[in-house]
This record gives C-alpha cells, sequence and structure tokens, in this order.
C-alpha cells in the first residue's frame, strides 16, 4: 500500500479530471478532516496513516456517489460560524445570510422573542442568538435527531439565550407569544416578507 499522500492526491486528480471543483474539496478534506498541514500537502514524501488512508478511501467513494462535502466533514461554515450537519438537516446555504442580516437589522427590544421554526441544525437561530444577545431565541423540529445536531451546536458556541424544543411547527405554543417567527417556505401572518430569489420567510407577530 503506497502511503505517500502524493500518490492520493495524483489519484484524486485523475478520478475526478472533469470536475476540478472536486480536487480543491479534497485538499480542503485534507486540512479540515484529516488536520495535514500545507507544507506536508506539498511535499512529495509526506506519508500517512493507515487511517488516513482508509478515510481518503471513504472521501472518493462518497464523491462518486455525489455526497456534499459538508456532509462528508461533518461541518459547515455560515454567518463567520462553524456547525454541525449530517444528513438528517439541511446544508446552510450562503443566501439565508441574507436573512440573518435583515433581522439582525430591525433593532429589536431587549427579550423579543423569536421562532426559528424547522430550525434543522439551528444554523439561523443561533446565528440569531449570538448576533443579539439581549433578544430570546425558540427554536423547534418535528425531527428529533435535527434537534440533536442543534442542540451539539449550541454547545459548541455556548448559547445562553436559544431555547430547543421537539415538537411539530406551532403546535407546542400559546398563540400571540412571538415578535417574529422565522421558517423555511410557507407561513401564514399578518405581514410576511419573501426573498423572491430564496425560500425563506419572515413573519411578525404581535403588535
Amino acid at each position: 500500500m503506497d502511503k505517500k499522500l502524493s500518490h492520493y492526491i495524483e489519484r484524486i486528480k485523475d478520478s475526478f479530471a472533469r470536475n476540478t471543483d472536486i480536487n480543491k474539496e479534497f485538499i480542503f478534506f485534507l486540512k479540515e478532516k484529516l488536520k495535514i498541514a500545507d507544507l506536508d500537502i506539498l511535499s512529495k514524501n509526506f506519508e500517512i496513516s493507515n487511517y488516513q488512508i482508509d478515510l481518503i478511501h471513504k472521501f472518493i467513494d462518497d464523491k462518486k456517489k455525489g455526497i456534499p462535502i459538508d456532509y462528508i466533514l461533518e461541518s459547515s461554515f455560515f454567518n463567520g460560524r462553524k456547525f454541525i450537519v449530517d444528513n438528517q438537516v439541511l446544508i446552510p446555504r450562503p443566501e439565508t445570510k441574507l436573512l440573518v442580516d435583515y433581522i439582525n437589522n430591525l433593532y429589536l427590544k431587549k427579550n423579543a422573542k423569536i421562532l426559528d421554526a424547522g430550525s434543522g441544525s439551528g444554523c439561523i437561530g443561533i446565528s440569531l442568538a449570538l448576533d443579539n444577545p439581549k433578544i430570546l431565541v425558540y427554536a423547534n423540529d418535528i425531527s428529533f435527531q435535527s434537534c440533536e445536531i442543534s442542540k451539539a451546536n449550541k454547545i459548541m458556541h455556548e448559547v445562553k439565550n436559544y431555547y430547543l424544543i421537539n415538537s411539530n411547527w406551532l403546535s407546542c405554543y400559546q398563540e400571540n407569544i412571538f415578535d417574529l417567527i422565522v421558517k423555511k417556505n410557507g407561513l401564514h401572518d399578518i405581514k410576511t416578507i419573501k426573498d423572491n430569489n430564496s425560500n425563506f420567510r419572515v413573519t411578525f407577530g404581535k403588535k
């Protein structure tokens, strides 16, 4: 078994010759997942462990199946922060940052209550909670597995004003308790603002 990293870099180039993005993803994978330094990646003689070789083989198999790099790394960057993800939650989309920026610019009052409905990984709600430490962000998701991912992200970012519930949309809440509700796709409240190029909606609740 060839243990030189350069062998596997060349193998990736040959296996995915028509997709240079995968070559870039592989370099990122080496740095992020295998913790290999830039100088070692450039070296022709740097050797890797059997465990690292197994992970590289899995990377190749996963990319042949079309699995996104975020799921391979089990992490994704959103709004300048790293979030845990897996195939139970959606990968944060860059345009979703527009939603976070929009809400951050609302100058919400102290203790304003926001609901992130169908929170998934928690990237929206946690970002809002961290950017606005004086507001209260509630989040829910019907999927227990998604809530576990969101909980792990809450712990990782040490968020104090983010409250997570495993429930179906608004079924566990009293009416008119939120100042603002955020969720993906449809929403049916007083005033809805939708970005025509995205799939998020913001609804303002109680006056």
